[in-house]
């Protein structure tokens, strides 16, 4: 091994010096990492806080690696909440009464209430260990139930500052093998690793460091969106002219958020994209996804939407998914209409990758995207002092149902209407501009 300036010679190969350290690190020196960066950047746990991880039972041994970091952050606690789709499909496919779906325990709705009452963090770790569990099932009714259970937490936790929360992804072989179908069983899984390793900034010795210059990095697109005043945001590619009206007092944020109490956490690991919250009655026109969409466990490919002049879905079209899609968007009167907008650059590592992972998480932040349901209360300007009633006249949206929907590439430009008429160009093939 010989040093070149700021590489690396190892035999015929010249590597970056970071590149040299990232082919010496372990699949469990990663995992370390990765829940660092998780714990103490993800939902900066604070020494004494209680943290609850949520999670299919096959990502034990990432939850241990959260575990083992929490503690030797100072948690007080670490509770572990397990759930399993398969449960879900026991229930559906064999209940005697098909009201029994619509049951809540008490204990369901109280975990959520106490998280948020008691200023604990929270972890959600996605990737099913069997995508396919729910294809072709109706489980809305169980969907529905389950947002009863959590409401308490989205309402008073994450809609008013309270909660320190982040969604992360784990691999499993299951899931594997749908993203890299060409490839051995055991391969997938090692692939699917490295990748949610990579995009994290997991794989590096610096990775806490990385982080910090990524997130300063969307907090100054954020800020420069905010500075121009925009009135309206116009999507036009591939099948796509879309435009998206805000309200005056709309925010542009990025997932690196504050509670009321001032602490920091990111609530999405990875996050690459500077969202808000748009005026429901203000969308026109029309969008073609670019990536699929999963839909309570069924996979909707090919979707095409109309919106009409009181900015609600028209009509729609799809390859297949059609049924999950039309269930979706018509749960509750708000579920066709927008709750977000969020702008993501083919810089993106996870659009660079080529990878379709069918995992919202990590497909979301590969392109600009829209999400058909509830809004974020947190994107508005001083939105702890406005009322129900104002949200409602600022044309915040609320439903039950919140689903992304990615729809730009390489062909799409996104335009800036500001409230003094100025058009301003923010991505023009797929490439950030300001």
């Amino acid at each position: 091994m010989t040093l070149v300036g700021n590489s690396v010679l190892i035999g015929a190969v010249i590597f970056k010096r970071r590149e040299v350290s990232m082919l010496k690190r372990s699949f469990q020196q990663n995992l370390e990492t990765y829940a660092d960066v998780v714990i103490s950047l993800g939902v900066n746990l604070q020494p004494g806080q209680v943290l609850t991880i949520s999670a299919e039972p096959v990502h034990k041994e990432l939850i241990m690696a959260l575990m083992e970091r929490a503690y030797k952050k100072g948690a007080k606690d670490v509770i572990v909440d397990l759930s399993d789709p398969e449960f879900d499909r026991i229930k559906v496919l064999n209940v005697k009464n098909q009201d029994y779906l619509d049951f809540l325990p008490e204990h369901a709705k109280a975990k959520f209430k106490e998280i948020v009452d008691n200023g604990h963090a929270r972890i959600r770790i996605c990737g099913m260990e069997k995508p396919d569990i729910l294809e072709g099932l109706d489980v809305s009714r169980i969907e529905k139930a389950n947002f009863e259970a959590i409401k308490y937490f989205y309402d008073e936790g994450i809609d008013k500052g309270n909660v320190q929360w982040c969604v992360i992804a784990g691999a499993t072989k299951g899931w594997a093998e749908k993203v890299f179908p060409k490839v051995p069983p055991v391969v997938a899984h090692t692939k699917l690793w490295d990748y949610i390793f990579k995009i994290t900034r997991s794989d590096r010795d610096d990775a806490l460091d990385a982080w910090e210059r990524h997130l300063d990095l969307l907090r100054s697109r954020s800020e420069k969106l905010n500075d121009l005043g925009i009135d309206m945001l116009r999507f036009q590619g591939e099948g796509t002219d879309l435009t998206v009206g805000l309200s005056h007092k709309a925010l542009f944020m990025s997932a690196f958020e504050k509670t009321h109490r001032g602490i920091s956490y990111c609530a999405n690991i990875p996050t690459e994209e500077v969202y808000t919250t748009p005026d429901r009655r203000r969308t026109r026109g029309h969008f073609a996804a670019t990536r699929p969409v999963l839909v309570g466990g069924n996979l909707v490919e090919g979707l095409k939407v109309v919106f009409d002049n009181e900015g609600g879905v028209a009509n729609f079209s799809c390859r297949k998914g059609h049924e999950a899609f039309e269930k979706n968007i018509t749960a509750d009167e708000g579920a066709r209409f927008l709750g977000e907008v969020a702008k993501v650059g083919v810089d993106s590592p996870i659009f660079e990758s080529g990878i379709i992972s069918n995992e919202i998480l990590t497909d979301e932040n590969a392109a600009c995207h829209v999400a058909l349901g509830g809004a974020y209360r947190t994107c508005f300007k001083d939105f702890a002092q406005i009322s129900d009633e104002e949200y409602k006249e600022l044309g915040c949206n609320y439903s039950s149902r919140h689903l992304d929907v990615m729809i730009s590439n390489k062909t799409t430009d996104v335009t800036a209407v500001t409230r003094d008429g100025k058009e301003v160009l923010l991505l023009k093939k797929g490439r950030w501009q300001i």
